[in-house]
């Protein structure tokens, strides 16, 4: 194993993945998925679901926006999941941050870790809200924020799609 690219996991509601290098695979709310980040490019996410392979980029919009939009086919109708960043939420007592995951603002919270080491947070776990349903995963492995907010944006986006 490459030095500083330990092989971790990511394991939550209806998530099942290994991590590593800044990028993860697995299964997603039943989908096959594959993803990655890369600092001052943004993210990648391929998934396989509803019988494709459907793959989106995550990076800063035109409109300066930074996101993406998942897209797929359902029969003959399209089926599109938006999420874009909307920034930290200045004064919470735990580590969040908003994403517009479809037409929702969805509040993500760091409600744990193991410490810091360095600037990184040490497997920390998440939890948010979408679309009624509370989903938590925990990350095996020392992350930053934005490192945090690129993954959260990938298995959330995959897991609303």
């Amino acid at each position: 194993v490459e030095p500083g690219h330990d092989l971790g996991k990511i394991t939550g509601t209806d998530i099942e993945m290994s991590v590593g290098d800044h990028a993860f695979g697995g299964a997603i709310n039943g989908a096959v998925a594959f993803g990655f980040f890369d600092e001052g490019k943004g993210a990648r996410l391929l998934l396989r679901k509803y019988g494709q392979l459907i793959e989106t980029q995550f990076k800063k919009q035109e409109d300066g926006s930074y996101g993406g939009v998942i897209k797929s086919v359902d029969g003959t109708a399209e089926r599109a999941t938006p999420v874009f960043a909307k920034g930290m939420v200045p004064g919470a007592p735990k580590p969040t941050f908003n994403l517009q995951i479809g037409k929702e603002v969805v509040s993500v919270t760091m409600v744990e870790n193991e410490g810091m080491v360095g600037a990184h947070y040490k497997n920390p776990t998440f939890e948010a809200v979408i679309a009624g349903k509370t989903v938590r995963y925990r990350i095996q492995v020392e992350c930053c924020l934005g490192y945090s907010l690129n993954m959260a944006m990938m298995i959330l986006g995959a897991h609303a799609h």
